[in-house]
């Protein structure tokens, strides 16, 4: 039975938490305050110039640089996997020979 309450607890105790930081902040910064930031980042968000993924490209390369990391190459897009076909197989043994150098061999 206590197996089956561990959501309803989870869920209490989350709520209750949340409520009590939101109380302590409130109470330190003030609800007015609270609200015209919360208004105001609203506000910059609707009327951003830019998308949010741009948005977060440009943040990741200004700290990239800014910490001098060098950013990992994009993902490949994910695609349809296509099975070679026999003319792509005969034109790599073809031109095989024609790419590997140094074997000193005569073409």
């Amino acid at each position: 039975m206590t197996t089956m309450l561990l959501p309803v607890r989870l869920a209490y105790g989350l709520t209750k938490g949340s409520l009590v930081i939101g109380y302590r902040a409130g109470r330190l910064a003030g609800y007015r305050r609270l609200t015209v930031l919360g208004i105001g980042i609203g506000v910059g968000l609707l009327v951003a110039p830019v998308t949010g993924r741009e948005l977060r490209d440009r943040i990741r390369d200004a700290w990239d640089q800014w910490t001098g990391v060098t950013p990992l190459p994009p993902p490949e897009p994910a695609g349809p996997a296509r099975a070679p076909s026999a003319a792509d197989s005969a034109g790599a043994a073809r031109g095989q020979g024609d790419r590997t150098p140094g074997t000193g061999a005569a073409p």
